[in-house]
Order: structure tokens, then sequence, then C-alpha cells
């Protein structure tokens, strides 16, 4: 990613991570899950999952970590 000029390493403080680690990981649908989840992942071609994290970035929901 530093070599295609999209992330320089300033940035990389910035990455979304969790504070601590987690006590359980749970792998249930998005949708019906007994729960709320802390994160969510989405599984992609890289070329989508950077634009879906830029339009959530431009929706003001992205990296709330």
């Amino acid at each position: 990613m530093f070599d295609l000029g999209y992330v320089k390493p300033e940035e990389i403080p910035q990455i979304p991570r969790l504070t601590k680690t987690p006590e359980a990981i749970a792998y249930v649908p998005l949708e019906g899950g007994p729960f709320m989840p802390d994160v969510v992942l989405f599984v992609s071609k890289p070329a989508v999952a950077m634009l879906l994290n830029e339009a959530a970035d431009h929706a003001r929901i992205g990296n709330r970590v």
C-alpha cells in the first residue's frame, strides 16, 4: 500500500484497531444476530474494500473504533 501511494507511513496511527484484546470472538450473520457487533468484517476484493472504506468515510460512518 505504501508503494501505491495509498497509505503513507504517518497515517498508520490512524488505522482503526481494538483498544484491548477481546475475551471471545463470535462469527454470526449480521442480520438477526443475538447481539450488536463491535466489529463487522467484509469479505471482498481489495479494490472493493477500498471503495467501501472511502464511501464510509464520505458518509462519516467509517472508522469509529
